[in-house]
């Protein structure tokens, strides 16, 4: 558990600076609180973004063919209905729900899924 615990409101927080690197950090209410949400894609790297349609087969999140070598981030706007993430196998019954325009921030290097029960817009962007 950590010993000091800092209460900030969304006005107070814009930047937070660690270990000599920049994230990008955002206060958002969860669960009628506010969370610090801290995305580790630094500030200045690069970033790809672009919009896919997502169906009834398990489809790669990626920007054009391949996903970005060496992703550190990727960011998942479904904006015309939900989708459901997760490895290869992805169904609608075990994938992981993300609703229209939620935004979820994964931060890793592996190939992740989407797959929905009819096609759906998602935007996408990677980072590294």
């Amino acid at each position: 558990m950590p010993t000091n615990v800092l209460e900030l409101d969304s006005s107070q927080v814009t930047r937070v600076v660690g270990q000599g690197e920049d994230y990008a950090a955002d206060v958002v209410p969860q669960l009628g609180k506010n969370a610090l949400i801290v995305n580790q894609m630094l500030l200045d790297d690069t970033i790809l973004n672009g919009a896919i349609s997502v169906t009834t087969v398990a489809t790669a999140l990626k920007v054009g063919a391949t996903r970005m070598t060496n992703r550190k981030t990727l960011l998942v706007q479904p904006t015309t209905g939900n989708i459901y993430i997760g490895a290869s196998g992805v169904t609608t019954a075990n994938g992981v729900m993300v609703m229209k325009n939620q935004i979820v921030i994964i931060a890793a290097n592996i190939e992740i899924y989407a797959i929905a029960a009819s096609s759906i817009n998602v935007r996408i962007i990677e980072g590294k």
